[in-house]
């Protein structure tokens, strides 16, 4: 498989605006005058500051004479690599290792029993409904600890009170 290649230094999409404009010889103001933006948004973008939306490739691209996707995509290629910079994949190896575990100590029991004992055993669990929450006919009864919380709950809690409605007259 070959392998990525990594820009060794992460260009912002500024820095190619910048390089446009000096090509031309325009200035921040030309190019917010041409494109009807604020000499602010302009300077920002240069700087850095401020992503390149898709209105403003849009511009860009009609202005410069290129295509919208070739400003999205260098906003979108310096996103991605200053991710990449960022991201640490020790922690999801680190994770897929153990669950990569826990699946091998499951695998040889569904090897024993077999894969009839698999299929009932898959039929036989519990049905959830739309929401997620596991339908039963039976209600589930709470744990000691879980009763004992609620009625120490119920017992410091005051009921509620009711105002009197009034009438409308």
């Amino acid at each position: 498989m070959p392998r990525k290649l990594i820009p060794a230094m992460i260009v912002p999409p500024g820095r190619s605006l910048k390089r446009a404009l000096d090509a031309r010889g325009w200035s921040q103001r030309t190019l917010a005058e041409i494109i009807g933006r604020p000499e602010q948004a302009i300077s920002e973008i240069v700087n850095g500051k401020k992503r390149i939306t898709a209105e403003t490739a849009l511009e860009l691209g009609e202005a410069f004479g290129t295509s919208a996707e070739y400003w999205m995509n260098l906003e979108r290629n310096y996103l991605l690599n200053l991710a990449r910079q960022r991201f640490r994949p020790e922690s999801i190896r680190r994770m897929l290792g153990e669950y990569a575990r826990t699946d091998e100590a499951v695998r040889p029991s569904l090897r024993r029993r077999g894969a009839r004992a698999v299929a009932r055993s898959a039929s036989a669990a519990p049905k959830t409904t739309a929401r997620g929450r596991i339908a039963s006919r039976s209600r589930i009864q709470p744990s000691d600890e879980e009763q004992r919380v609620e009625s120490a709950r119920k017992d410091t809690i005051p009921p509620a009170r009711r105002s009197p409605r009034r009438r409308r007259r």
